[in-house]
């Protein structure tokens, strides 16, 4: 093979290699456009979980129910072992989640009062709005 052949044949794969990185950068880029659409779903998607307080206080709190009844059978065990003459484990496990409960509620209840204050002042502008279009008309 002369060297006019190998340059040739470098040229032929520096040809396709370049192909594929057009092909590759094409597709990077529409993933990247498509992206933001993606995440602006999500965001979406999150605020309205954000707005209904009150389901999340409803979660929280069917939470708390299911983890108080985790606490009296962990006590009604340590009873029986008692009885039983078992050795007793101090289990603390439950303290920081019951910690992380009650600091999560109380986030929840103030963000409950933020976005009752802003339902009050959207219907205070909202009842503004009409009263001001009432009297141009």
């Amino acid at each position: 093979m002369g060297s006019h052949d190998r340059t040739l044949c470098q040229c032929d794969q520096l040809r396709g290699e370049w192909s594929a990185y057009k092909i590759l950068k094409c597709q990077k880029n529409n993933s990247i456009q498509e992206q933001p659409t993606g995440l602006w779903l999500e965001i979406v998607a999150k605020g309205k979980i954000v707005e209904n307080t009150n389901t999340a206080m409803n979660t929280i709190n069917g939470f708390e129910g299911k983890l108080n009844c985790v606490k009296e059978e962990y006590n009604l065990v340590c009873r029986a072992k008692g009885a039983l003459n078992l050795k007793l484990t101090c289990c603390t496990h439950l303290e920081p989640i019951f910690e992380e409960l009650n600091n999560l509620k109380a986030i929840w209840t103030a963000l409950f009062g933020v976005w009752s204050q802003i339902g009050e002042l959207r219907d205070v502008t909202s009842n503004y709005a009409a009263k001001e279009i009432k009297a141009v008309n």
